[in-house]
Protein backbone atom coordinates (compact mmCIF):
# COMPACT_ATOMS: atom_id res chain seq x y z
CA UNK A 1 0.00 0.00 0.00
CA UNK A 2 1.37 3.39 -0.95
CA UNK A 3 1.95 6.08 1.71
CA UNK A 4 -1.21 8.06 2.26
CA UNK A 5 -3.56 5.29 1.23
CA UNK A 6 -6.17 4.28 3.77
CA UNK A 7 -7.94 1.20 4.94
CA UNK A 8 -11.66 1.27 5.52
CA UNK A 9 -12.94 -1.58 7.64
CA UNK A 10 -16.27 -2.95 8.80
CA UNK A 11 -16.38 -3.60 12.50
CA UNK A 12 -18.07 -6.86 13.34
CA UNK A 13 -19.63 -5.79 16.67
CA UNK A 14 -22.22 -3.58 14.97
CA UNK A 15 -24.44 -2.75 17.94
CA UNK A 16 -21.83 -1.88 20.55
CA UNK A 17 -22.36 1.87 20.16
CA UNK A 18 -25.99 1.65 21.25
CA UNK A 19 -26.75 5.39 21.57
CA UNK A 20 -26.49 7.34 18.39
CA UNK A 21 -25.68 10.86 19.58
CA UNK A 22 -27.03 13.98 17.93
CA UNK A 23 -26.89 13.11 14.23
CA UNK A 24 -27.09 9.31 14.32
CA UNK A 25 -23.67 8.84 12.78
CA UNK A 26 -19.93 9.18 13.30
CA UNK A 27 -16.80 7.84 11.67
CA UNK A 28 -13.31 7.34 13.09
CA UNK A 29 -9.91 8.13 11.61
CA UNK A 30 -7.10 6.45 13.57
CA UNK A 31 -3.41 7.40 13.40
CA UNK A 32 -1.00 4.84 14.93
CA UNK A 33 2.20 5.52 16.82
CA UNK A 34 5.77 5.26 15.54
CA UNK A 35 6.38 2.05 13.57
CA UNK A 36 2.79 0.94 14.16
CA UNK A 37 0.67 -0.60 11.41
CA UNK A 38 -3.09 -0.99 11.31
CA UNK A 39 -2.77 -4.05 13.56
CA UNK A 40 -2.37 -1.89 16.69
CA UNK A 41 -5.87 -0.47 16.21
CA UNK A 42 -6.98 -3.75 17.86
CA UNK A 43 -6.27 -2.03 21.18
CA UNK A 44 -9.23 0.27 20.46
CA UNK A 45 -11.46 -1.82 18.17
CA UNK A 46 -11.76 -5.50 19.14
CA UNK A 47 -12.48 -7.10 15.74
CA UNK A 48 -12.08 -5.66 12.24
CA UNK A 49 -11.03 -6.51 8.71
CA UNK A 50 -7.77 -4.81 7.79
CA UNK A 51 -6.98 -3.23 4.43
CA UNK A 52 -4.99 -6.39 3.63
CA UNK A 53 -8.14 -8.51 4.00
CA UNK A 54 -6.86 -10.03 7.26
CA UNK A 55 -9.15 -10.39 10.25
CA UNK A 56 -7.61 -8.71 13.31
CA UNK A 57 -8.84 -9.49 16.82
CA UNK A 58 -7.73 -7.81 20.03
CA UNK A 59 -8.22 -10.03 23.07
CA UNK A 60 -7.02 -7.57 25.73
CA UNK A 61 -7.98 -4.17 24.36
CA UNK A 62 -11.09 -2.04 24.65
CA UNK A 63 -13.69 -0.63 22.30
CA UNK A 64 -13.62 3.11 21.64
CA UNK A 65 -13.33 3.14 17.83
CA UNK A 66 -16.52 2.10 16.10
CA UNK A 67 -18.00 1.83 12.63
CA UNK A 68 -17.08 3.23 10.19
CA UNK A 69 -13.35 3.63 10.60
CA UNK A 70 -10.09 4.13 8.75
CA UNK A 71 -6.51 3.50 9.82
CA UNK A 72 -3.69 5.60 8.41
CA UNK A 73 -0.65 3.88 6.90
CA UNK A 74 2.34 6.17 7.48
CA UNK A 75 5.30 6.40 5.15
CA UNK A 76 7.76 4.22 7.07
CA UNK A 77 5.45 1.16 7.10
CA UNK A 78 6.00 -1.38 4.30
CA UNK A 79 3.15 -3.92 4.39
CA UNK A 80 4.58 -6.19 1.68
CA UNK A 81 4.95 -9.79 2.79
CA UNK A 82 8.45 -11.04 3.47
CA UNK A 83 10.39 -12.41 0.50
CA UNK A 84 13.90 -12.57 1.94
CA UNK A 85 14.71 -15.53 4.15
CA UNK A 86 15.75 -13.48 7.17
CA UNK A 87 12.42 -11.64 7.22
CA UNK A 88 10.55 -14.94 7.02
CA UNK A 89 12.57 -16.16 9.99
CA UNK A 90 11.34 -13.19 12.00
CA UNK A 91 7.67 -14.00 11.45
CA UNK A 92 7.35 -16.24 14.56
CA UNK A 93 8.84 -13.41 16.62
CA UNK A 94 6.29 -10.92 15.27
CA UNK A 95 3.48 -13.39 15.92
CA UNK A 96 4.67 -13.94 19.49
CA UNK A 97 4.96 -10.21 20.20
CA UNK A 98 1.45 -9.44 19.02
CA UNK A 99 -0.33 -12.55 20.31
CA UNK A 100 1.47 -13.33 23.58
CA UNK A 101 2.48 -9.83 24.62
CA UNK A 102 -0.35 -7.69 23.25
CA UNK A 103 -3.20 -10.16 22.83
CA UNK A 104 -3.65 -9.32 19.14
CA UNK A 105 -4.30 -12.14 16.68
CA UNK A 106 -4.27 -11.96 12.88
CA UNK A 107 -5.89 -14.40 10.45
CA UNK A 108 -3.73 -14.11 7.37
CA UNK A 109 -4.93 -14.16 3.78
CA UNK A 110 -2.51 -16.44 1.86
CA UNK A 111 -3.25 -14.94 -1.56
CA UNK A 112 -2.65 -11.35 -0.38
CA UNK A 113 0.73 -9.74 -1.04
CA UNK A 114 0.47 -7.61 2.11
CA UNK A 115 0.20 -8.19 5.84
CA UNK A 116 -0.29 -6.04 8.94
CA UNK A 117 1.66 -8.58 11.02
CA UNK A 118 5.18 -9.21 9.70
CA UNK A 119 5.71 -5.85 8.03
CA UNK A 120 8.95 -3.93 7.49
CA UNK A 121 10.17 -0.45 8.48
CA UNK A 122 11.65 2.18 6.18
CA UNK A 123 13.49 4.31 8.73
CA UNK A 124 14.61 6.83 6.14
CA UNK A 125 10.96 7.90 5.75
CA UNK A 126 10.11 8.18 9.46
CA UNK A 127 9.67 11.72 10.78
CA UNK A 128 7.64 11.58 14.02
CA UNK A 129 4.62 13.70 13.22
CA UNK A 130 6.21 16.18 10.86
CA UNK A 131 5.91 16.97 7.14
CA UNK A 132 5.48 13.53 5.57
CA UNK A 133 3.22 12.27 8.36
CA UNK A 134 1.01 15.35 8.23
CA UNK A 135 0.69 15.08 4.44
CA UNK A 136 -0.14 11.39 4.78
CA UNK A 137 -2.89 12.11 7.30
CA UNK A 138 -4.25 14.93 5.15
CA UNK A 139 -4.54 12.55 2.20
CA UNK A 140 -6.16 9.88 4.39
CA UNK A 141 -8.67 12.39 5.77
CA UNK A 142 -9.70 13.47 2.26
CA UNK A 143 -10.29 9.85 1.21
CA UNK A 144 -12.13 9.13 4.44
CA UNK A 145 -14.68 11.94 4.09
CA UNK A 146 -15.22 11.03 0.45
CA UNK A 147 -16.43 7.65 1.72
CA UNK A 148 -18.39 9.12 4.62
CA UNK A 149 -19.45 12.62 3.52
CA UNK A 150 -22.32 12.95 5.98
CA UNK A 151 -20.68 11.64 9.14
CA UNK A 152 -18.79 13.54 11.79
CA UNK A 153 -15.18 12.39 12.11
CA UNK A 154 -13.58 11.47 15.42
CA UNK A 155 -9.82 11.88 15.04
CA UNK A 156 -8.08 9.27 17.21
CA UNK A 157 -4.33 8.92 17.63
CA UNK A 158 -1.63 7.63 19.94
CA UNK A 159 1.95 8.88 20.41
CA UNK A 160 3.34 9.91 16.99
CA UNK A 161 -0.15 9.54 15.55
CA UNK A 162 -1.50 11.87 18.23
CA UNK A 163 1.12 14.51 17.46
CA UNK A 164 0.43 14.23 13.74
CA UNK A 165 -3.31 14.58 14.35
CA UNK A 166 -2.86 17.68 16.51
CA UNK A 167 -0.72 19.51 13.94
CA UNK A 168 -2.88 18.38 11.01
CA UNK A 169 -5.99 19.69 12.73
CA UNK A 170 -4.32 23.01 13.55
CA UNK A 171 -2.90 23.54 10.06
CA UNK A 172 -5.65 22.25 7.79
CA UNK A 173 -8.69 23.05 9.95
CA UNK A 174 -10.92 20.18 8.73
CA UNK A 175 -14.56 21.14 9.18
CA UNK A 176 -16.09 17.67 9.56
CA UNK A 177 -14.32 16.82 12.84
CA UNK A 178 -16.66 16.24 15.80
CA UNK A 179 -14.03 15.45 18.46
CA UNK A 180 -10.40 14.44 18.96
CA UNK A 181 -8.94 11.80 21.31
CA UNK A 182 -5.15 11.85 21.72
CA UNK A 183 -3.24 9.31 23.80
CA UNK A 184 0.38 9.80 24.89
CA UNK A 185 0.95 12.91 22.78
CA UNK A 186 4.29 14.71 23.05
CA UNK A 187 4.48 18.49 23.09
CA UNK A 188 8.02 18.67 21.64
CA UNK A 189 10.64 15.97 21.11
CA UNK A 190 13.36 17.93 22.98
CA UNK A 191 11.05 17.92 26.02
CA UNK A 192 10.58 14.15 25.68
CA UNK A 193 14.34 13.59 25.49
CA UNK A 194 14.99 15.84 28.48
CA UNK A 195 12.82 13.57 30.63
CA UNK A 196 13.74 10.32 28.94
CA UNK A 197 17.45 10.62 29.65
CA UNK A 198 17.09 12.68 32.84
CA UNK A 199 19.95 15.04 32.04
CA UNK A 200 18.05 18.28 32.58
CA UNK A 201 19.91 19.32 35.73
CA UNK A 202 23.21 17.55 35.09
CA UNK A 203 24.57 17.53 31.56
CA UNK A 204 22.26 19.51 29.27
CA UNK A 205 24.61 18.98 26.34
CA UNK A 206 24.00 15.24 26.42
CA UNK A 207 20.27 15.72 25.97
CA UNK A 208 20.93 17.95 22.93
CA UNK A 209 23.32 15.36 21.52
CA UNK A 210 20.66 12.65 21.79
CA UNK A 211 18.24 14.89 19.92
CA UNK A 212 20.75 15.43 17.11
CA UNK A 213 21.32 11.68 16.94
CA UNK A 214 17.60 11.15 16.50
CA UNK A 215 17.71 13.49 13.51
CA UNK A 216 20.58 11.49 12.01
CA UNK A 217 18.84 8.12 12.48
CA UNK A 218 15.47 9.23 11.08
CA UNK A 219 16.40 10.90 7.81
CA UNK A 220 13.05 12.63 7.37
CA UNK A 221 12.93 14.01 10.92
CA UNK A 222 13.73 17.68 11.56
CA UNK A 223 15.15 18.43 15.05
CA UNK A 224 13.75 21.97 14.96
CA UNK A 225 10.19 20.76 14.50
CA UNK A 226 7.35 21.30 13.83
CA UNK A 227 5.97 20.00 17.13
CA UNK A 228 2.43 20.16 18.59
CA UNK A 229 3.31 22.88 21.11
CA UNK A 230 4.05 25.25 18.22
CA UNK A 231 0.40 25.04 17.04
CA UNK A 232 -1.64 25.52 20.21
CA UNK A 233 -2.76 28.97 19.04
CA UNK A 234 -4.11 27.49 15.79
CA UNK A 235 -6.40 24.91 17.41
CA UNK A 236 -10.14 25.54 17.02
CA UNK A 237 -11.56 26.33 20.47
CA UNK A 238 -14.96 24.74 19.75
CA UNK A 239 -13.72 21.22 18.94
CA UNK A 240 -13.75 18.88 21.96
CA UNK A 241 -10.37 17.32 22.76
CA UNK A 242 -9.58 14.50 25.19
CA UNK A 243 -5.91 14.04 26.13
CA UNK A 244 -4.92 10.79 27.87
CA UNK A 245 -1.66 10.24 29.75
CA UNK A 246 -0.19 8.03 32.47
CA UNK A 247 2.12 8.74 35.37
CA UNK A 248 4.07 5.58 34.44
CA UNK A 249 4.59 6.55 30.80
CA UNK A 250 8.37 6.76 30.48
CA UNK A 251 8.45 7.22 26.71
CA UNK A 252 6.26 10.32 26.48
CA UNK A 253 6.26 11.51 30.13
CA UNK A 254 3.06 12.95 31.53
CA UNK A 255 4.69 16.38 31.85
CA UNK A 256 4.65 16.69 28.05
CA UNK A 257 0.91 16.02 27.83
CA UNK A 258 0.18 18.29 30.77
CA UNK A 259 2.12 21.20 29.33
CA UNK A 260 0.07 20.93 26.14
CA UNK A 261 -3.15 20.73 28.18
CA UNK A 262 -2.21 23.80 30.24
CA UNK A 263 -1.36 25.80 27.12
CA UNK A 264 -4.75 24.96 25.61
CA UNK A 265 -6.57 25.86 28.83
CA UNK A 266 -4.66 29.11 29.20
CA UNK A 267 -5.64 30.03 25.65
CA UNK A 268 -9.31 29.63 26.56
CA UNK A 269 -10.10 26.15 25.24
CA UNK A 270 -13.06 25.18 27.43
CA UNK A 271 -13.70 21.83 25.74
CA UNK A 272 -10.30 20.26 26.40
CA UNK A 273 -10.17 17.38 28.90
CA UNK A 274 -7.31 15.34 30.35
CA UNK A 275 -7.47 11.83 31.79
CA UNK A 276 -4.48 10.98 34.00
CA UNK A 277 -3.91 7.24 34.55
CA UNK A 278 -1.47 5.92 37.14
CA UNK A 279 -0.12 2.54 36.08
CA UNK A 280 -0.20 2.20 32.28
CA UNK A 281 2.87 2.08 30.04
CA UNK A 282 3.22 4.10 26.86
CA UNK A 283 0.69 3.05 24.16
CA UNK A 284 -0.53 0.26 26.50
CA UNK A 285 -3.17 2.48 28.11
CA UNK A 286 -6.01 0.47 26.57
CA UNK A 287 -4.57 -2.98 27.28
CA UNK A 288 -5.54 -5.19 30.18
CA UNK A 289 -2.90 -5.83 32.81
CA UNK A 290 -2.67 -2.50 34.63
CA UNK A 291 -6.26 -2.32 35.85
CA UNK A 292 -7.13 0.96 34.18
CA UNK A 293 -8.47 -0.15 30.81
CA UNK A 294 -12.11 0.13 31.93
CA UNK A 295 -11.49 3.59 33.36
CA UNK A 296 -10.01 4.73 30.04
CA UNK A 297 -12.78 3.10 28.03
CA UNK A 298 -15.54 4.51 30.24
CA UNK A 299 -14.17 8.05 30.17
CA UNK A 300 -13.94 8.02 26.38
CA UNK A 301 -17.59 6.95 26.08
CA UNK A 302 -18.66 9.56 28.66
CA UNK A 303 -16.72 12.10 26.57
CA UNK A 304 -18.54 10.94 23.43
CA UNK A 305 -21.90 11.23 25.20
CA UNK A 306 -21.12 14.69 26.56
CA UNK A 307 -20.42 15.97 23.05
CA UNK A 308 -23.36 14.17 21.40
CA UNK A 309 -21.42 11.48 19.54
CA UNK A 310 -22.32 7.76 19.40
CA UNK A 311 -21.46 5.96 22.65
CA UNK A 312 -22.04 2.80 24.64
CA UNK A 313 -24.50 3.55 27.44
CA UNK A 314 -23.13 1.11 30.02
CA UNK A 315 -19.54 2.27 29.57
CA UNK A 316 -20.50 5.95 29.52
CA UNK A 317 -22.32 5.45 32.83
CA UNK A 318 -19.30 3.66 34.28
CA UNK A 319 -16.94 6.45 33.23
CA UNK A 320 -19.14 9.44 34.02
CA UNK A 321 -17.82 10.13 37.53
CA UNK A 322 -14.19 10.04 36.41
CA UNK A 323 -14.95 12.05 33.27
CA UNK A 324 -16.37 14.80 35.50
CA UNK A 325 -12.85 15.28 36.92
CA UNK A 326 -11.05 15.69 33.59
CA UNK A 327 -11.23 19.49 33.30
CA UNK A 328 -8.44 20.47 35.66
CA UNK A 329 -7.47 24.08 36.26
CA UNK A 330 -4.01 25.13 35.12
CA UNK A 331 -3.07 26.05 38.69
CA UNK A 332 -4.17 22.66 40.02
CA UNK A 333 -2.19 20.76 37.39
CA UNK A 334 0.94 22.81 37.98
CA UNK A 335 0.73 22.41 41.75
CA UNK A 336 -0.28 18.75 41.91
CA UNK A 337 2.30 17.54 39.40
CA UNK A 338 5.07 20.04 40.18
CA UNK A 339 5.25 21.48 36.69
CA UNK A 340 7.28 24.46 37.87
CA UNK A 341 10.60 22.65 37.41
CA UNK A 342 12.82 23.86 34.52
CA UNK A 343 12.63 20.48 32.77
CA UNK A 344 8.82 20.67 32.74
CA UNK A 345 8.60 24.03 31.02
Amino acid sequence: MLPGMISTNAIIADNFFDSAGSDNSASYLYSPGFLGSEIVMARYCPVFIASTGEKVAGLRGGHVIGESHTAVCFSEIDLRKAEKWWRKKLKPVATWVFEARLGIKVEEVPESTQTVLNYFYKFDQANLGQGADIACLEDSYKKHIERYPHKKVVLYGDSRGAATTFIFFALHKPTQVGAIVLEGIFDTMPHVITHLFKYSNKLPGVSAAWHRLLGLCLKSYKPQGPFPLHYVDDIDLETPILLVTSLKDEVVPYQCVMRLYCKLKARGHNKVHMLVLKDAWHTHYMLDGHGEKKAYEGVVHAFYRHYELPYNTALANTGQELFATTQHSVQDVQKRYMLNKPCCE
